[in-house]
């Protein structure tokens, strides 16, 4: 029986951090030694601005307390020289900290993108039926580009402002305990705001990125259709949900910020404390217990505290900024936990095929609605086919399992008496080839249009193609005849030149089960006719389906079969159905009284 998919993203549950970064795991292995490279800059680039409290406490200590000699003179040069590197490898550091940061952020984005593109186009037809191509679009995108900030400033930063905080820590030890330890009392303070406001944080911009998708994909969805929208004067309409949507994003945003703003008040609270409280406990000391500190380590241990609270203050804020990484890729782990269906048996067969199928007590639907019911029949390899039937009957969805979109609750489907769920679907889809009867055209060129997924193809098996499809001439009409980019969805073509390039796709892969899907609704009777007699050629050649609701447009066929309500009612050819008095003959005769109206 049907089984439901588990949807992953219905889940409430708070991901782990280990899974979560999963998919940076593999990308990162191989990208170690630039990742290497950029923190080694990175520690550079933290641990020698260390030397300028140093310097400071020596400077004051030995040089500006002592009267003014040679050896003064002496010590005051040393340190210039001193800063000078210093400030040379500083710039250095800082360079390729940044450089290879980004580097290794933009060879781990895109092989993430990249991953997410392919397993999205494996999902199963229910995925795409519950999501907007323009949240989609969101997932291979922002969300991608918010996942490389977890590296930049997450897994390289916390690893350089850790072994920053580490070094500052034992040089404050070193210097004064006491002081060191009040500082610490601070930073833990720091340390529980993260933990205590970063669940919630994350949590609102999961939900608000999630929110971004769905105005992008509503956004997406009326732009796509803004003839619909134009021509029924809706766009106030459309303003309205858009708006409803966008007024959704900016609630969540709002009650974000009052997160943010509680956890950056705290932490820089905290922070501003600790530098106050060290600078009165220190001069304390100077004053009352002399000895204990002198006034070059209390304003050098002040300008430790300041590049500790400078750590905290860059932790605080790359934290925010991984919240929306982390957020990010649970929607990613969202969609790679979704597995792909139909799925391909680990050893699928991959025979050469003639094209025969067959139906044995197929049924199927949709969620919990069955819309096919016990269907079986055979379709021998080189013949015409044609199904028909009224509105609602199942054609389209005989066609989907034909193209193994879905797989049947009960019963199978075989080709050449292969299980079609033991053939590879890669291999099986190479041999099958649809014409829609609302062509989907991408917005490249005409030649990449027709020359879709075939390898290496040639401009005589293109230009073959299109005459085969009664398209060559119109394209040789166009600015840049094969090269003419044809826009978003072909909109710089009329209905009828899209069907013929999209029939011209289907011939170009020279398959061996053609299905054509109200291919010649859009055509005028004239290329009909000749795209018809195109279709009569490939007898013999190969199975070919016809989904027709012009019932004249199939007399030619070896046999027709109905459908009523989901099952076959009847089978057999034209003429013969006709002097049946069936279903087929009730259709008929009620398109030919159409016809007849339509002509007084």
């Amino acid at each position: 029986m049907h089984k439901k998919n588990h949807n992953p993203e219905s889940s409430g549950r708070q991901i782990p951090l280990w899974t979560l970064l999963e998919p940076l795991k593999k990308p990162l292995k191989k990208q170690w030694k630039l990742a290497a490279l950029t923190i080694l800059a990175g520690w550079g680039k933290f641990i020698l601005p260390m030397g300028v409290p140093l310097i400071t406490g020596h400077l004051i200590d030995k040089i500006l307390l002592q009267p003014a000699n040679a050896d003064t003179r002496m010590d005051l040069l040393r340190l210039g020289g001193i800063s000078l590197v210093l400030l040379f490898f500083l710039g250095v550091s800082a360079y390729y900290r940044s450089r290879l940061a980004q580097e290794l952020a933009s060879n781990l984005q895109h092989n993430l993108r990249r991953r997410m593109f392919h397993h999205i186009q494996r999902l199963s037809m229910r995925f795409f039926n519950r999501h907007h191509a323009g949240s989609l679009g969101s997932r291979v995108s922002s969300d991608i580009t918010y996942a490389g900030v977890v590296v930049d400033k997450g897994l390289i930063q916390l690893s350089l402002d850790g072994l920053s905080l580490l070094t500052l820590g034992g040089v404050m030890l070193y210097i004064n305990p006491w002081l060191a330890m009040l500082c610490f009392v601070f930073l833990s303070g720091n340390a529980w705001v993260v933990r205590h406001y970063s669940p919630g944080i994350r949590s609102g911009r999961k939900n608000i990125q999630e929110q971004q998708s769905s105005v992008t994909g509503r956004a997406a969805e009326y732009f796509s259709a803004i003839t619909v929208v134009k021509a029924f004067a809706g766009e106030q309409q459309s303003g309205r949900a858009f708006t409803s949507s966008s007024e959704q994003v900016r609630d969540l945003q709002v009650a974000n910020s009052k997160l943010l703003g509680a956890f950056q008040s705290l932490s820089n609270t905290l922070v501003i404390a600790c530098q106050i409280t060290v600078a009165l406990v220190g001069s304390y000391m100077i004053l009352y217990y002399p000895g204990s500190l002198s006034k070059g380590d209390l304003v050098g241990f002040l300008l430790f505290v300041g590049l500790i609270n400078g750590s905290v203050q860059r932790l605080t804020d790359s934290l925010i900024q991984i919240q929306d990484g982390f957020a990010a890729l649970e929607r990613i782990h969202d969609i790679l936990a979704i597995h792909p269906s139909p799925a391909d048996k680990e050893e699928a067969l991959t025979p050469k095929l003639t094209g025969a199928l067959r139906f044995e007590d197929v049924k199927f639907g949709y969620q919990k609605k069955q819309v096919l019911f016990d269907l079986s029949f055979d379709l021998e390899a080189g013949k015409t086919y044609a199904l028909v039937g009224p509105s609602g009957s199942g054609k389209s969805t005989l066609t989907q399992l034909m193209l193994r979109f879905y797989d049947p609750w009960e019963g199978r489907i075989l080709l050449d008496e292969f299980p079609l769920t033991d053939i590879s679907q890669s291999h099986y889809r190479h041999q099958v080839a649809v014409v829609l009867q609302d062509p989907i055209i991408f917005s490249t060129s005409v030649r990449e249009n027709i020359g879709f997924a075939v390898d290496d193809p040639t401009d005589e098996a293109i230009e073959k193609a299109a005459r085969a499809a009664q398209a060559h001439e119109f394209i040789l009409e166009m600015p840049e005849g094969y090269h003419s980019r044809l826009g978003e969805r072909g909109v710089a073509l009329s209905g009828g030149q899209r069907q013929r390039i999209a029939i011209a796709r289907a011939l170009m892969r020279d398959p061996r089960i053609l299905i054509l899907d109200e291919a010649t609704s859009a055509l005028d009777s004239v290329t009909e006719r000749n795209i018809q007699a195109v279709v009569d050629e490939l007898r013999g050649t190969r199975t070919v389906v016809i989904i027709a609701h012009r019932l004249s447009t199939v007399k030619n066929v070896d046999e027709i079969l109905v459908m009523e309500k989901g099952r076959l009612t009847e089978r057999g050819n034209y003429q013969t159905l006709k002097e049946k008095g069936g279903l087929f003959a009730e259709l008929l005769e009620q398109q030919k009284m159409e016809k007849s109206e339509e002509e007084e």
